[in-house]
C-alpha cells in the first residue's frame, strides 16, 4: 500500500492527491500536529482532513500518538511522519563529484558518500 500511494504522489494530479501531499508536507514541517491544526493550516473541512488523514495512516506514510497536552479532556491525536518505514535515495552528479545520500521520510540524511571523478 506504501509503494501504491507514493506512486499516485510522483504520478496523480487529481484534487486528492494533491491534498494528501498537502498534508503530508505540513505534518513533515508541523509535526506532530493535531488533526484540528492540520485542518485549519490547509484550509480543508475537518471531515475531509480526518478522512484524508487515515489514509496516509493506514498507508503507514504517518504514525499517530497521544502525547498532546490536554485541554481538559482526552489527550489529542498528534500526527507525525513515520520516518523508518521507507527510504529515499538521492543521487546528484557532476563532471569533478558525484554524492549519494540515503534519507528517511523525514528528509534527515542517514548516510551520504561523496565519490570523486576521475578525468
Amino acid at each position: 500500500m506504501l509503494l501504491t500511494l507514493l506512486n499516485e504522489f510522483r504520478t496523480s494530479k487529481n484534487s486528492k492527491t494533491r491534498k494528501l501531499k498537502m498534508l503530508y508536507r505540513l505534518i513533515l514541517n508541523h509535526g506532530p500536529v493535531r488533526a484540528e491544526e492540520l485542518s485549519s493550516l490547509a484550509s480543508m473541512k475537518p471531515a475531509t482532513c480526518a478522512r484524508l488523514l487515515d489514509e496516509l495512516s493506514k498507508s503507514q506514510l504517518i504514525s499517530t500518538s497521544e502525547l498532546g497536552e490536554s485541554t481538559g479532556g482526552r489527550k489529542p491525536i498528534l500526527y507525525s511522519i513515520n520516518s523508518d518505514d521507507g527510504y529515499v535515495v538521492g543521487i546528484e552528479m557532476s563532471d569533478l563529484y558525484s554524492t549519494i545520500m540515503l534519507l528517511n521520510l523525514k528528509l534527515d540524511i542517514l548516510g551520504m558518500l561523496k565519490i570523486k571523478m576521475n578525468s
